[in-house]
């Protein structure tokens, strides 16, 4: 079937749009999730219900979009309960939407993405130049150097390539010593694994199958552990905070002799080291809008979701994001 033959079934997308004159479309319906726990509204950014079908062109967003309320205005109210629909929320707050294949947006409309995608072209050049050198040239280069003097700026020049190297940085990204705080790599370990299956649980499209008993399983006492993943977070906070104190005597006796001496160059330097990898973070993720397909990928390329880091970057930059903005739906999640 081309077209989904019920809620939550999308049909073949790729024979739909192999068909001449025909698209394929995806209604989604995203009412608020019942009985969600406090605090927890951002189950609602997952669609309870989807449905896929396939249209011919002439049909557009617009009028598949009215059919859907038409045919919502005329459900039964015991159905609706059933699926835990609230009709006329529905229709006031628009939470009908309706995205279709050929409305996906463009690469080369995007500027930031474009430019996001030629410094990753030249990061990766640089990656692959640097292992080169690292592997073929750097000690033929020093090697040949005929004073120590001449091999130092020769090597110098190579070094800045270098530490680009893939080899290099896997090599020190693998590295193990033995260190008095290696007993926080198993709460590390064991808290990514949370985050991750919170992340699973949030961003599960094209939203659960079985809604009509969605009301039972968030209600269920085991999903105490999924709502739970919340809390890992504090772990990597409380780490953090532990490690900083932990080393922040020995970099301030260092510091002291230095002309900004103390926490003021410690902030400088904490700043300088994470602010540049964020922002490019942040704006590299962009890139992943145009980097897959389907019938869910074009509903969630046109995501409010996209607008949030586009409006408050700057609220990263200047490390006040969990102020700005007050709704903290709409700020720019970047936690480090």
């Amino acid at each position: 079937m081309n077209s989904g033959i019920g809620l939550n079934t999308l049909g073949n997308y790729d024979a739909c749009l192999a068909l001449p004159e025909a698209h394929h479309c995806v209604l989604t319906v995203a009412p608020p999730v019942p009985r969600a726990p406090r605090n927890s509204s951002w189950l609602a950014a997952t669609p309870l219900a989807m449905a896929g079908a396939c249209v011919p062109e002439a049909c557009g967003e617009a009028e598949i979009r009215n059919d859907a309320v038409g045919f919502l205005e005329h459900l039964s109210p015991e159905i609706a309960k059933k699926l835990g629909l609230d009709v006329a929320a529905l229709l006031k707050d628009s939470q009908v939407d309706v995205t279709c294949s050929e409305n996906r947006e463009s690469f080369g409309a995007d500027v930031t993405a474009c430019t996001m995608g030629a410094l990753v072209v030249i990061l990766c050049f640089l990656v692959g130049l640097g292992t080169y050198l690292e592997v073929h040239k750097l000690k033929a280069i020093r090697g040949e150097a005929s004073s120590s003097s001449e091999a130092e700026q020769s090597g110098l020049l190579v070094q800045v390539l270098v530490a680009f190297s893939a080899v290099k940085n896997t090599r020190d990204l693998v590295a193990h010593e033995r260190m008095p705080t290696n007993f926080l790599n198993g709460m590390r370990y064991l808290s990514i694994l949370w985050v991750i299956l919170g992340h699973v649980a949030v961003f599960t499209k094209p939203g659960w199958s079985n809604i009509s008993k969605v009301d039972e399983v968030l209600g269920n006492y085991s999903m105490v552990f999924l709502f739970g993943a919340f809390f890992a977070v504090d772990t990597f906070f409380f780490m953090s905070g532990f490690l900083q104190a932990s080393v922040l005597p020995r970099h301030l006796l260092k510091l002291r002799r230095k002309p900004l001496h103390g926490l003021p160059l410690l902030y400088l330097l904490r700043y300088l080291r994470m602010t540049p990898p964020l922002l490019f973070l942040i704006f590299a993720s962009r890139l992943t809008r145009y980097v897959g397909d389907g019938p869910v990928f074009h509903h969630y390329q046109r995501s409010g979701e996209w607008l949030h880091c586009e409006h408050y970057w700057w609220t990263t930059l200047l490390y006040i994001n969990n102020f700005v903005p007050h709704d903290r739906l709409e700020m720019c999640w970047a936690w480090s």
